[in-house]
């Protein structure tokens, strides 16, 4: 049983205890059992209410014969589980069995998953519209201070979509070079903290509910971070749009006389 229940209990390793639970019959059945270990999760109320005992044992104080409720199938790899379901359903087809996933039991684990990944989106889309407005500022700056520089351009030949693709080119280029050092600096945090662990707080707090770690350990995930690559060079150039046709609308002659 939890380490805490059994100091609630005041039960030591070799001390017996009863186990009362409804049987299969409506019947209340009672068991002694000697208590064997005592595990420890983190969670409280894992290690407050949970109790393991052995299958027959445990069949024959619910009065329910050879029958099993259900069977639990951990994977190493979690991307595998519905393939695996797909594969249990099909050789289970026929039987009064229902495979079901982790998600589909619990539902409150998935709302919590669901309320997190909402509340990083909207942390994503609010650094993403800093990064634009950066961006955005620093090639207005830039648009600004040259004007005259583009007017010269345009007066010797130079044709608008030719300033334009100037100014997407030096986005780019911006973004490029903000996006490298981003990595650069991600990729030492990650194998810091990779081994070294990041404490959480949150984890005290979620420990109640589910065995939750208060120290994690980073590891690298290339396909969430080309995403964030590539979100940020596509940021890059649609901040770039507003000063690439600002300067494309640039008459020659206004523009020489830019102060």
């Amino acid at each position: 049983m939890g380490d805490k229940m059994a100091q609630r209990l005041d039960l030591r390793v070799g001390e017996k205890a009863v186990v009362m639970a409804q049987a299969d019959d409506g019947s209340m059945g009672a068991e002694a059992f000697r208590l064997v270990g005592v595990f420890h999760t983190g969670s409280v109320s894992f290690d407050s209410q949970i109790v393991y005992v052995p299958l027959s044992a445990c069949q024959e104080l619910l009065g329910t014969g050879r029958k099993i409720n259900h069977f639990v199938v951990r994977l190493r790899d979690h991307g595998k589980v519905d393939r695996v379901r797909l594969s249990l359903s099909e050789k289970l087809a026929g039987k009064p069995l229902q495979v079901l996933t982790w998600k589909e039991v619990d539902h409150e684990i998935v709302s919590i998953q669901k309320f997190q990944n909402a509340l990083l989106d909207v942390v994503l889309l609010v650094v993403f519209l800093i990064v634009a407005l950066g961006i955005l500022n620093t090639l207005l700056m830039s648009l600004f201070e040259r004007v005259r520089e583009f007017g010269v351009l345009m007066a010797i030949g130079a044709r608008p979509a030719w300033v334009m693709r100037l100014i997407l080119a030096e986005s780019v280029l911006l973004g490029s070079v903000g996006t490298l050092l981003g990595v650069a600096l991600g990729a030492c945090l990650i194998l810091y903290f990779g081994r070294s662990g990041l404490y959480l707080p949150v984890g005290d707090a979620m420990s109640y509910f589910i065995p939750f770690p208060s120290v994690i350990y980073l590891r690298f995930a290339w396909p969430n971070h080309s995403y964030a690559i590539l979100s940020v060079l596509v940021t890059s150039v649609l901040a770039a749009l507003p000063p690439a046709l600002r300067a494309g609308r640039l008459r020659p002659a206004e523009a020489l006389r830019h102060v």
